[in-house]
């Protein structure tokens, strides 16, 4: 029995060796193509499934692991001369050997028990493909473009096309007889979709993708207990993915790829089931979304040296560590001394100080010493937006005191989670509010404590609960021209403070009056359809957040511009008005031909965002 229990032990302590070699080894090709991935991964599942037959097969090479054994010695030693009453009678019932429950066969049980368990939906999804395939409808348009993306792929096997209502998406099944599976409404798809879906799905039929997907999923049932081999399914699952997206990546542009992958994950969450041995899953969408957009990826097909050394690895990992066993090696522990120990005087044993455990203090909440919030009313005059900048804090000349005029609750989300204004949804009608907060902040806290101390004000004082999302957003890069920057570096500050004159210079039009030399940051001024921005001190990230209004979409600060800096820009607004005689105004330059007159350039882009969506926020914080 003990050595059944160590045979049991050996198997699973192999596997994990296999698993984690398997993880680093992926982790070194993070940057290398997908396809060499999901071979490393599919090796190493492949092995897991070998260890037991190989380890009947291969000699056996037992490793002794010390383990101490109490060594059960008589406490007295009995003497011929001493005379020893017999025992009374006592009567054992002994039990027969085939009734005793081993803890071998308990193990073995429940082992294969939860293997037939989790074989069940393995056999329950290959039944559900086999009736998708047999009630599914032929398509001869779908399947005249399919043999022809099979044929430039190398596929010379017949790939069939069918149409059937309950399919939630595309899906390749079958390894004699492949065939692709496709929702009714895939008739109507455009020509560039349909394209795009048959390259992915002839990849996997191509790769051979459901024998490795059937031997993952056997591992994962032999080893139902194993953390670590599920993930290395999920993660070969999600390999297998990629790599077919980097085959429809060499026929496709990656934007519409991306917005495709979207819009099949709305199919998968409105899909009422899917079948339970379906390689693509929506939780994995927004990695493969994001892999797709990243022009740093290597793609392409596993080379046949890749596929050759992860074949030969596998097959030695799998003799190697066959041959293991560990076995335990008993170790006596020190007999008990038979000579009883001297006789200690009451007088001289003196009781032993308590000890004291020291207990690690309780971590203390990152929060402002006092903080005051109050919602308030900020009046408009002459058709001016006022923005007050933040004054103190971290890296100012009052580090330990920031006060708030009149700020809207945006700014502080994103600064204090991290994310963009245009990336919080949900925030509603408490957007337009403004409130003052004046808080204090402890000394020496540095610039990521103040983000974690402004969160838990927001979650405290307004109850603020959100969650992250992610979503595929058309964006503006405002980039350096080609000229290079004109904006200038803001003047030097004066001992007092404030900013000398100078940095700005007269204004040339009176949609931009004059800004006092004292000021910091922007103000703009909406006049006749013009629009005019003053900004002193300002970053460019502050410029970029103004930029995105006017253009339309959000705008991504790529110029690597990180100094203080003075502005003017004088733009035409969306909504420009008219005059009573029905004459335009002076015409002013859009905003993208204002920005390039400050020497940067705005250029349309794509990218994957975070959203941080609001759950629940309050209008009127609590009580200071």
């Amino acid at each position: 029995m003990t050595l059944a229990v160590e045979g049991m032990l050996s198997v699973v302590a192999k596997v994990t060796v296999v698993t984690v070699l398997a993880f680093f080894a992926t982790w070194l090709a993070r940057r290398g193509r997908a396809a060499v991935r999901h071979a490393l991964l599919a090796a190493a599942l492949g092995v897991t499934l070998l260890l037991p037959i190989a380890s009947v097969l291969v000699p056996p090479v037992r490793l002794a692991v010390p383990m101490a054994v109490e060594n059960r010695a008589p406490a007295v030693e009995q003497s011929s001369s001493l005379f020893v009453p017999d025992p009374p009678d006592v009567h054992v019932i002994s039990l027969p050997q085939s009734s005793r429950i081993s803890v071998r066969n308990l193990l073995l049980a429940g082992w294969l028990g939860g293997s037939a368990i989790f074989l069940l939906p393995l056999v329950i999804g290959l039944w559900q493909i086999r009736l998708l395939r047999r009630s599914g409808f032929p398509w001869s348009h779908g399947q005249e473009l399919a043999d022809a993306i099979a044929r430039e792929a190398g596929v010379h096997r017949r790939v069939g096309v069918l149409l059937h209502e309950e399919a939630p998406g595309p899906m390749a099944c079958g390894v004699v007889r492949p065939a692709i599976v496709l929702p009714q409404d895939a008739e109507s798809w455009s020509a560039d979709d349909l394209s795009r879906a048959f390259i992915h799905e002839i990849e996997h039929v191509r790769r051979y993708d459901s024998v490795s997907h059937f031997v993952a999923r056997c591992a994962c049932a032999a080893y139902w207990f194993h953390p670590l081999v599920w993930i290395a399914w999920r993660r070969l699952a999600l390999e297998a993915e990629r790599s077919c997206d980097d085959a429809v990546l060499k026929h496709s542009d990656a934007t519409a790829y991306a917005d495709q992958l979207v819009g099949l994950a709305k199919r998968l969450c409105a899909a009422q089931r899917s079948p339970l041995v379906a390689m693509a899953n929506r939780a994995d969408l927004a990695t493969r979304v994001r892999a797709v957009l990243d022009v740093r990826q290597r793609r392409g097909q596993a080379g046949a040296f890749s596929l050759g050394m992860a074949a030969a690895s596998a097959l030695v990992l799998a003799v190697s560590l066959a041959s293991l066993i560990l076995v335990a090696k008993p170790q006596a522990a020190p007999a008990p001394s038979m000579t009883p120990p001297p006789p200690i005087e009451t007088a001289q044993v003196k009781p032993a100080p308590p000890r004291v455990v020291p207990q690690a203090a309780p971590q203390a909440k990152l929060e402002f010493e006092v903080a005051s919030v109050k919602r308030v009313e900020i009046p408009s005059s002459d058709g001016r937006v006022p923005v007050f900048p933040p004054t103190g804090g971290i890296g100012s000349s009052d580090p330990q005191r920031i006060t708030y005029r009149g700020t809207w609750l945006a700014p502080l989300i994103a600064d204090a989670f991290g994310v963009r204004r245009d990336q919080i949804v949900g925030l509603g009608p408490v957007g337009n509010e403004r409130y003052d907060i004046v808080a204090n902040i402890p000394k020496g806290a540095t610039k990521e404590q103040f983000k974690v101390m402004l969160g838990t004000l927001l979650r405290d004082r307004f109850h603020l609960r959100f969650h992250m999302d992610s979503k595929i957003n058309p964006v503006y890069a405002l980039r350096v021209a080609k000229n290079g920057p004109k904006l200038k570096a803001t003047a030097r500050r004066a001992a007092d403070g404030t900013i000398v004159p100078g940095g700005i210079g007269a204004p040339d039009s009176e949609a931009c009056p004059t800004v006092p030399p004292s000021y910091q940051g922007v103000v703009g001024w909406p006049s006749s359809g013009q629009v005019c921005w003053v900004g002193q001190d300002v970053l460019v990230e502050d410029l970029t957040r103004l930029i995105e209004q006017p253009a339309g979409r959000p705008v991504m600060d790529e110029t690597g511009l990180t100094g203080r800096y003075d502005f003017k820009i004088r733009f035409e607004s969306a909504r420009r008005q008219v005059e009573p005689d029905g004459v335009a105004s002076d015409p002013a330059p859009s905003i993208f031909n204002a920005v390039e007159e400050l020497g940067l350039k705005l250029e349309p882009a794509t990218t994957a965002l975070p959203q941080l969506v609001i759950d629940a926020i309050d209008r009127e914080p609590t009580e200071n």
